[in-house]
């Protein structure tokens, strides 16, 4: 059984993302950190998603459950109709009753308890969306010491979700999704490194 991860990546998406996901596994390496996708989904559409990335990427997947352990080299589904926090090591899923009156902010509540969570070993990742979701939970992450990357809005199908972040001054990175994964890469081996030096 793995290790309990010690680095989250969280990646949010919305309309266009699909792209920019499959580019951003084709290019990750089982590098023994998690991912948790945070897409936008009709709650009338059963996910596709963890069959399309099977094919760009040997990195176990999984649907997220209520109370489901993270573990290292995984990436986690937020299923539909769900919202989803992390407490405790474990993912925490909640139910989004009424799509048509309340706002799909599941990326940002879930970046908000990661960085809560994890503090400065989380990772925000804001890929093509319509919209702004993404950026309060972004800036919480900025804000604990974790790391933000949006993907480059020139090379994104709807630019408002990266955008947002991007104009919100938070953006530590500003990417193609295909440079994302060496950039993460580099960034928590330098972590690492400064970590080993301060103990």
């Amino acid at each position: 059984m793995e290790k309990k991860s010690d680095y989250i990546i969280a990646i949010g998406s919305s309309a266009g993302g699909l792209s920019a996901l499959t580019e951003f596994f084709d290019y990750t390496p089982s590098d023994q950190v998690t991912y948790v996708l945070l897409s936008h989904l009709s709650v009338h559409y059963k996910s596709e998603l963890k069959e399309i990335l099977k094919k760009h990427s040997s990195i176990t997947i999984h649907e997220a459950a209520d109370g489901m352990p993270i573990e290292r080299n995984t990436i986690y589904l937020l299923p539909s109709k769900k919202m989803m926090v992390v407490e405790k090591g474990k993912l925490c899923l909640m139910s989004r009753n009424d799509i048509r009156l309340y706002p799909n902010w599941a990326v940002n509540i879930f970046m908000e308890s990661l960085a809560a969570e994890k503090v400065d070993k989380s990772i925000a990742v804001i890929l093509s969306g319509s919209g702004t979701d993404g950026t309060v939970g972004a800036k919480a992450i900025k804000a604990a010491g974790g790391m933000v990357i949006a993907q480059d809005p020139v090379s994104c199908e709807h630019r408002s979700m990266p955008q947002s972040v991007i104009d919100a001054g938070i953006a530590d990175y500003i990417l193609l999704p295909e440079e994302m994964p060496a950039t993460i890469q580099d960034y928590i081996t330098e972590k690492l490194g400064l970590e080993n030096i301060n103990k």
